[in-house]
């Protein structure tokens, strides 16, 4: 038997190439993708979010296409396939063929009990267990050929066709890509299709981070953080510059644009020190021509942290919380630097450990902030 994945990812966007085959080399390997300009998605409404049920081209779902499911016209497709031969198929339990069972019997949200299938199943002729049985052990083995993890793979080779596409047409509207934003697609990520001697015998999404999915709210937050939320709108100033690169960071990772997002988170930590000095002066009775002539003659991060704390706070920020200075200087310079220099690409892991490192250190700068007015609160009292 020849068992087979196909891979298949909406982009956000349209590529403005022919449809068809393209071969390419990535590290050192032969591979071929296919372009489809000319696929339609057949999906069924659902609460959360569309439930995909086929893609292929008009002509293919228009047999379909009923009162309760949808056609709508896809952006590109990418679709890459990998093939395997097995001579054995894997054994599967009674309880796995209930659940299948269950899940083919599934209605929207009410998922049928162990007994409803069990029902069904007793009904049943041999020949048709029989059939459901070799049915799920090849879904099984395929599963096991190919996992579902295995279509992260595909994100990084779609990724280096789009590079080249980007620089061969100058096209600047086409992004890499990450599975943040391909969920939002038809394909909900990228959709694995296996196949066994050429029939399709299931498909499974990989989603990844589920949040692009929904279309209705699925976090309630505390009143008392609605209500911050409102008043924040009516304040005048919008002074939360630090925090908000810090979370475009974060959001950056998600989409897979690494060097973007040690940069924001970079800005993060020295919008952050330099709105603490800042704050400093003006308590301090220092006008804002004085405090720009200080800051200009301390331009440099290391001497607004070490001697422009030292000078307001009694401590700098190396000595406030040195091993997570240590970190995310450290960090700053290997990282950040290399970045805004070269074209290198971090890692994910490099990327979210730099992000951490910056998390860390204005939490204890925060801590030791807190201490002292909570020290001075009491003096008061």
């Amino acid at each position: 038997m020849i068992f087979a994945a196909r891979y298949l990812v909406e982009l956000p966007y349209v590529l403005n190439i022919p449809d068809g085959d393209y071969d390419f080399l990535y590290e050192n390997n032969h591979l071929r993708l296919t372009v489809h300009n000319d696929y339609y998605a057949l999906f069924k409404d659902a609460s959360l979010f569309p439930q995909t049920l086929l893609i292929g081209t008009r002509e293919q779902l228009l047999p379909h296409h009923t009162n309760e499911r949808g056609i709508m016209k896809c952006r590109t497709i990418i679709s890459l396939a990998n093939y395997w031969e097995c001579f054995d198929l894997l054994e599967i339990s009674h309880e796995e063929l209930i659940n299948s069972i269950r899940n083919q019997i599934r209605k929207e949200d009410n998922f049928p009990s162990v007994e409803d299938a069990e029902m069904l199943l007793s009904k049943m002729s041999q020949q048709d267990i029989d059939k459901k049985i070799e049915l799920e052990r090849k879904i099984k083995t395929a599963r096991e050929i190919f996992p579902p993890k295995r279509s992260e793979e595909c994100i990084g080779i779609i990724n280096h066709f789009i590079k080249q596409y980007r620089v061969a047409f100058k096209d600047q509207f086409a992004d890499e890509i990450s599975l943040y934003q391909v969920g939002s697609g038809f394909t909900n990520g990228v959709l694995q299709e296996h196949y066994c001697d050429g029939i399709k015998i299931s498909a499974i999404p990989l989603v990844g981070v589920i949040t692009p999915l929904m279309r209705e709210s699925w976090y309630k937050h505390d009143e008392s953080l609605i209500d911050n939320f409102k008043k924040r709108l009516m304040s005048n100033e919008f002074n939360e510059h630090p925090e908000l690169l810090l979370i475009r960071a974060d959001n950056l990772v998600h989409k897979g644009a690494f060097r973007s997002a040690v940069i924001e988170a970079s800005a993060g930590l020295e919008s952050y020190i330099l709105r603490k000095i800042i704050n400093a002066f003006h308590r301090n009775g220092i006008n804002e021509c004085q405090t720009k002539e200080t800051l200009n003659k301390n331009w440099k991060f290391d001497d607004r942290c070490k001697k422009l704390f030292k000078q307001l706070f009694n401590s700098s920020v190396p000595e406030i919380a040195p091993l997570e200075w240590q970190h995310a200087n450290k960090n700053r310079k290997e990282l950040r630097d290399k970045i805004a220099h070269t074209s290198h690409e971090p890692t994910e892991k490099e990327t979210k450990e730099f992000i951490k490192s910056i998390n860390l250190l204005i939490e204890k700068i925060d801590s030791y902030f807190k201490k002292i007015n909570e020290s001075n609160e009491s003096k008061n009292l």
